[in-house]
């Protein structure tokens, strides 16, 4: 079964965190209520700042989610980079929830995938992107900046 991508508006939030916006979903003209979608992800954001960071990494706060409407219920899933000493790392918060209701999403637990074959071509070119770009050991202005310019058509 096909699924219809679509990279859709970046993520901005007040505390400076940028996100790649990827719409999967099963059905090609599934109704989806932006302003609910835009509310729930600056909510899952939040959620990240709050419990999911530690003082021992410099955040890039930017990065990339998918938002994958499929048969059963939707995931969300935040990708964004952190430096620790002088190596970049990668981190992943996902949540879940049956059905469409964004209201009842959880987190998924050790024993839930972080993604579905679906997903693979969006992370792989965002991974290269962060891979090519990192080694240039830009600072992070000039990397945010870079991100900005080219987004995947998928």
């Amino acid at each position: 079964m096909n699924r219809f991508c679509a990279s859709i508006s970046p993520l901005q939030t007040d505390s400076g965190w940028y996100f790649r916006q990827y719409l999967i979903s099963v059905i090609p003209i599934e109704d989806i209520a932006q302003s609910e979608l835009d509310q729930c992800m600056a909510e899952l954001v939040s959620k990240l700042e709050m419990n999911m960071i530690s003082n021992e990494y410099d955040y890039l706060k930017f990065g990339f989610a998918i938002i994958h409407y499929g048969r059963r219920g939707i995931c969300i899933s935040f990708w964004h980079w952190g430096l620790w000493s002088t190596s970049y790392e990668v981190f992943n918060q996902s949540w879940y929830t049956y059905g469409r209701n964004l209201t009842h999403l959880e987190p998924l637990d050790t024993k839930e995938p972080r993604f579905c074959h679906y997903e693979t071509n969006i992370i792989l070119h965002e991974l290269a992107f962060i891979d090519q770009h990192t080694k240039l050991m830009l600072p992070r202005d000039l990397l945010l900046e870079n991100f900005k310019l080219k987004s995947l058509q998928c």
